[in-house]
């Protein structure tokens, strides 16, 4: 998902809905430098606290992996990668019904 599919889909659920999860460290992903990823911890969250993350790389430039600086946008894919330089997951859909409901 884009970061602004994601963004619609957590506008779609209240605010101080509790969260399993936090989404952090936004960087480039390592799979495609053009890709945001974040770092998911088991650390409680709110879905405010989260949209805020997502919303935060809008306009930000990161470097990657191999060199480079990309500036992400609400057109940038989302994914969950751990760590600066590892691979992440695509954020799906299917992923953010499963652990928002």
């Amino acid at each position: 998902m884009m970061v602004k599919e994601v963004l619609t889909y957590l506008d779609n659920l209240h605010p101080a809905t509790a969260l399993p999860f936090t989404l952090s460290d936004p960087h480039c992903d390592r799979g495609s430098y053009r890709d945001v990823a974040f770092a998911l911890t088991n650390e409680p969250s709110t879905v405010a606290e989260v949209r805020a993350v997502v919303a935060s790389v809008i306009g930000k430039t990161y470097y990657g992996w191999k060199g480079g600086d990309f500036t992400m946008d609400e057109w940038s894919d989302c994914c969950i990668g751990p760590d600066y330089g590892e691979v992440g997951e695509p954020i799906t859909q299917l992923w953010l019904d499963a652990v928002t409901r």
